[in-house]
């Protein structure tokens, strides 16, 4: 009888021990998937985030782009206008019949080298009309490239 208590006895610590090193051994293995999913995950997260990075360079380098060429189309449409109001004051153009005044009967004679104040304020006017039509147009144009290089990069 004391050999059959000494055989289980026996057996029951070579269960027990090897339930712990089959535990041991599980929590190992489940430790090291979990730092390699964790590996994994970092690593993506890391390519991820270099992409993100350098999408938002792209986009950032478009938005410039656009911002260039919008103070570009501003800065000719100043210099379009100045033109405008120089050609008038010159004679070199003229206003349509619509924006042109027909001469009053206590108008300057023909002679003299200066126009009236209703002619510098029209040729004004036009050159205001022409540069507000130009700036209009260059922040269509900017914005629409802001659109496009937005729609671009994703």
């Amino acid at each position: 009888m004391k050999e059959w208590l000494i055989v289980a006895a026996g057996s029951a610590l070579v269960a027990i021990a090897g339930f712990f090193y089959v535990l041991h051994w599980g929590a190992e293995q489940y430790q090291a998937g979990v730092a390699y999913q964790v590996g994994l995950d970092t690593t993506d997260k890391l390519k991820q985030s270099e992409a993100y990075r350098a999408k938002e360079a792209q986009q950032a380098q478009a938005l410039h782009d656009a911002d260039q060429k919008y103070q570009q189309d501003l800065a000719h449409a100043k210099a379009e206008s100045d033109a405008v109001i120089a050609g008038l004051r010159a004679g070199n153009l003229r206003l349509r019949k619509a924006w042109a005044c027909l001469p009053s009967s206590s108008a300057p004679a023909a002679s003299t080298s200066q126009p009236d104040a209703a002619t510098d304020d029209r040729n004004a006017s036009a050159g205001r009309i022409v540069r507000a039509a130009d700036d209009a147009d260059a922040q269509i144009r900017g914005l629409q490239a802001v659109l496009n290089a937005e729609r671009e990069v994703k």
